[in-house]
């Protein structure tokens, strides 16, 4: 686990109340995020009678079992001092439903069932394939696309008989899982010690992944901002996918980021959003055109906005463009969470990754067409080459003889 929990925290125990007038944006428990006006708050209000609630950031100790007592391999942070924002992803929804309602230095087990956790297992999810229908170097372990849109794993090989076997169950689908819980600590997410933004990067999903695996990172969300899709005289509502796949909306598919600045500084925050996209490219990134798949910086305080500005200046001058860098940076405004849908996985699980993760993101159950891309190392450019390199070799398979929706691609594409 990698731990990302600073010193600017504060106990559940704590019983002193300090009041500062704040300026700029504030989180709101049940509602959007919006600009604020001057007000107070308490800055270490919490009691030991305090109960985590939605909208809280909580640190906790986290340990997960199979039924059989081994521990389960998990993909996102376990262990201890994992600091997340209750209700809003970062790890799965069982862990939320099960922290929700405890009190600071309380430990709980907890039981999941299969619906509750990744869904039972479906037999029909699974078949064997003949060799000669498979890609040359196909092996046990790898993950395949298959075309209603799930990764399948390849978890057998049968030489003797010819055939590779495929599953497109979770790994852990029909398992029962124990969690055991110790929340060390809660806190207000418009506390002091941590800071909002909202960055765009065209397909949310990829650049939301980025940011979970960033250390300091407490939450993330995807979803819709700088935009409106009301009428003369209506009120302002959260917009559908498919309004703002349409283009009319002006709102931007954009990543809100939930950051402690005693860990990770903002500069490292627009560090990855740089890398993270063609600046150059106006309404769009690769593929995926349209105005909500342009990119922007949403600043909440006038530093982020001296930085934001500061850090397109030294990129221009970087000479590493031959064209302009388009990226807007603006105001924060009003953000919408997406709403649940294809690309979220099955059962709706959000996707979520360890902290310091420098893997390539996955491939997602949906296009949005940049591929894969990674956080640091490599250049714009030199991702396109890849990513070219990447769809030449990739190819569709058909196999007779199994479900039709065992026709796969390898290769690497799509949205993560």
């Amino acid at each position: 686990m990698f731990s990302t929990v600073s010193s600017c925290r504060m106990s559940g125990w704590a019983v002193a109340i300090i009041l500062l007038p704040t300026y700029g944006f504030a989180f709101f428990r049940n509602g959007p995020f919006v600009p604020s006006t001057p007000r107070s708050f308490s800055l270490a209000t919490r009691l030991s009678t305090a109960k985590a609630t939605p909208g809280d950031v909580a640190t906790i100790d986290l340990s997960i079992m199979l039924e059989d007592g081994t521990a389960m391999p998990a993909d996102f942070d376990t262990g201890s001092q994992v600091r997340f924002r209750l209700g809003r992803g970062g790890l799965p929804p069982y862990v939320h439903a099960a922290v929700e309602g405890m009190h600071v230095q309380e430990r709980r087990t907890r039981l999941v069932p299969p619906d509750e956790a990744y869904g039972p297992y479906y037999p029909e999810l699974a078949a064997d394939i003949p060799a000669e229908n498979t890609p040359p170097g196909m092996k046990v372990g790898d993950k395949v696309k298959l075309t209603n849109g799930l990764t399948a794993r390849v978890t057998r090989h049968d030489p003797a008989q010819g055939l590779f076997s495929l599953d497109g169950n979770h790994p852990f689908a029909g398992r029962t899982l124990s969690l055991s819980l110790l929340l060390h600590d809660l806190m207000p997410a418009d506390s002091p010690c941590f800071a909002t933004v909202h960055l765009a990067a065209g397909c949310f999903w990829g650049l939301e992944l980025a940011f979970q695996r960033l250390p300091g990172v407490v939450a993330t969300a995807a979803g819709y901002t700088q935009g409106g899709n009301e009428g003369e005289g209506e009120e302002r509502r959260a917009p559908t996918y498919s309004e703002v796949c349409s283009g009319r909306t002006g709102y931007v598919e954009a990543v809100e980021v939930l950051f402690d600045e005693g860990v990770v500084s903002f500069e490292k925050i627009l560090e990855v959003f740089w890398n993270r996209h063609d600046p150059t490219q106006l309404n769009g990134q690769g593929n995926d055109l349209g105005t909500q798949y342009r990119g922007g910086i949403y600043y909440t305080s006038d530093a982020q906005k001296r930085a934001a500005e500061e850090s397109k200046a030294r990129l221009e001058a970087s000479g590493l463009y031959d064209k302009p860098i388009v990226t807007e940076i603006l105001p924060a405004d009003i953000f919408y969470t997406a709403e649940v849908h294809g690309g979220e996985g099955p059962q709706g699980f959000r996707r979520v990754d360890s902290k310091g993760e420098e893997k390539g993101t996955r491939r997602m159950g949906f296009a949005c067409g940049m591929g894969e891309q990674r956080v640091g190392g490599k250049g714009v450019e030199t991702r396109r080459r890849d990513r070219r390199k990447r769809q030449e070799s990739s190819r569709e398979v058909g196999i007779s003889g199994v479900p039709s929706f065992l026709i796969f691609t390898l290769g690497e594409g799509g949205c993560s």
